[in-house]
């Protein structure tokens, strides 16, 4: 999966037998480098070509701050 590598190494996507189909949420299981902050979204361009803002949840996640987007600090701890 295309988004999926742009964050780091795709380890599996869940998907339908019959392949990937666009729908709410696809979840991707990737492994990222925690030391990079992460990232809220992704633009990408549509079959149509348009362009798309993809929005990425993140899972099972440790101490994490929305503001800075690293995962070693919660938002209290921010500098």
């Amino acid at each position: 999966m295309t988004i999926g590598a742009s964050l780091g190494e795709v380890i599996e996507v869940d998907v339908a037998d019959l392949g990937v189909h666009w729908r709410k949420c696809l979840r991707v299981r990737v492994k990222i480098d925690i030391a990079r902050k992460l990232i809220r979204g992704r633009k990408i361009k549509g079959e149509d070509g348009a362009d798309w803002w993809v929005l990425f949840k993140y899972e099972r996640l440790p101490n994490f701050c929305y503001r800075c987007g690293l995962l070693e600090l919660d938002l209290k701890d921010c500098p």
